[in-house]
């Protein structure tokens, strides 16, 4: 009897014995991933932080959508992904940042392609078989899921973050899957978030930057914009000793035209004015309403020959212009201009501008509707 019970005891020691080192590893596992989940939030906060402040200091949008590109891989290893962004005319979304093979959305979609555009909130699908899914996403063989989130500004849907979710813990417990989930979804909405208030930031200060250097009738940039923009290619062409053209030009008789049809008639003239500057300018031109009725066009690396050139296919082309007004065509009118570059004409903005207004004076006085070079100085 006493070995019986010494051997019950023995096999009940041994019992208890197990099942404490199951607990102390199952503890120690819990441990372990815990510690495991506490290094990967703050790998990401540092990432966050890291891209917060990069995207603080772009300069555009391109910069911006670098950014974005390369820390969400590294935000989200194991998911394809995309940020989409929502067209100015808000008539289409378009794929900035794509990563992961096969892509894992159109590029181009329509807004109502996406619930969560629709909704304003994001939508996610556990089961690609049973639940709405959006039209713009690409099923991924090994996906297992989706979501969309809506980067906002304001109330202003700026796009969308999109995740697919791949099964690289299919393996895990159900438990351990689904808190991986849910800390999937809680980095979504905190990257969507900081993407969105940045991109608004940006376009909100693109729009004030717009405002304060172009003329609201014409679209042209404005004197201020321009005086600083000659300064600048000024400086530049002497420091290459390059060459530089103006152009200042001046509507003909736009007093008459006002007093005759209206201001709203002059100010359709001055706007068609505007448009055959945009059309005739080379992308590094800069053309700008100097005021009232006179313009000025900026021609960075133009000689004079050419700068001279430019001015007579804009006055002839503006001799033939007509405008609608009130359902009828009217005369644009005819422009005088005058001609001065560096270096031939000073090498001061002060200089340039003074010798290219003396110019369009002369043409003025010898019958408008005309070029005219400014004097050599010296």
């Amino acid at each position: 009897l006493i070995l019986v019970l010494a051997v019950f005891a023995f096999v009940v020691g041994i019992f208890y014995l197990r099942r404490g080192r199951t607990r102390a590893e199952q503890a120690l596992g819990k441990s372990e991933a815990k510690l495991i989940q506490i290094e990967q939030r703050i790998r990401d906060m540092t990432l966050l932080s890291d891209m917060a402040q990069l995207l603080l200091a772009s300069r555009n949008m391109e910069e911006a959508y670098t950014v974005i590109g390369q820390d969400l891989q590294h935000l989200f290893p194991h998911e394809s992904g995309a940020v989409c962004v929502v067209s100015p005319s808000r008539n289409f979304v378009e794929a900035i940042v794509l990563w992961g093979e096969p892509p894992p959305t159109q590029r181009v979609f329509a807004p109502d392609d996406c619930w969560a555009l629709r909704r304003g909130q994001m939508h996610v699908v556990s089961d690609v078989h049973s639940e709405a899914l959006c039209k713009h996403v690409n099923q991924l063989p090994q996906s297992v899921g989706y979501l969309c989130m809506p980067m906002l500004a304001q109330t202003e849907a700026l796009g969308i973050l999109h995740l697919q979710m791949t099964p690289y813990m299919l393996d895990q417990p159900e438990r351990i899957r689904d808190l991986e989930m849910e800390s999937t979804q809680r980095l979504a909405v905190t990257v969507a978030a900081q993407i969105g208030l940045a991109l608004g930031n940006m376009k909100l200060s693109e729009a004030l930057r717009i405002q304060s250097t172009r003329d609201v009738l014409t679209g042209l940039f404005n004197r201020r914009y321009m005086e600083e923009s000659l300064e600048r290619e000024l400086r530049r062409a002497v420091r290459k000793q390059g060459q530089l053209g103006v152009i200042m030009l001046d509507l003909d008789h736009f007093k008459r035209l006002n007093d005759t049809f209206g201001h709203e008639a002059g100010d359709m003239v001055l706007r068609a004015l505007g448009d055959s500057l945009q059309e005739l300018v080379r992308g590094s031109d800069i053309a700008c309403r100097y005021g009232g009725e006179e313009f000025t066009l900026i021609l960075p690396d133009a000689p004079l020959t050419v700068t001279l050139q430019r001015a007579e296919q804009l006055c002839a082309k503006f001799r033939h212009l007509e405008v609608m007004y009130q359902s009828r065509s009217m005369p644009a009118g005819t422009l005088s201009l005058g001609v001065a570059g560096f270096p031939e004409h000073g090498s001061t903005v002060e200089d340039i501008l003074r010798a290219a207004d003396d110019a369009l004076y002369r043409a003025k006085h010898d019958g408008r509707d005309r070029v005219m070079v400014a004097g050599t100085v010296g």
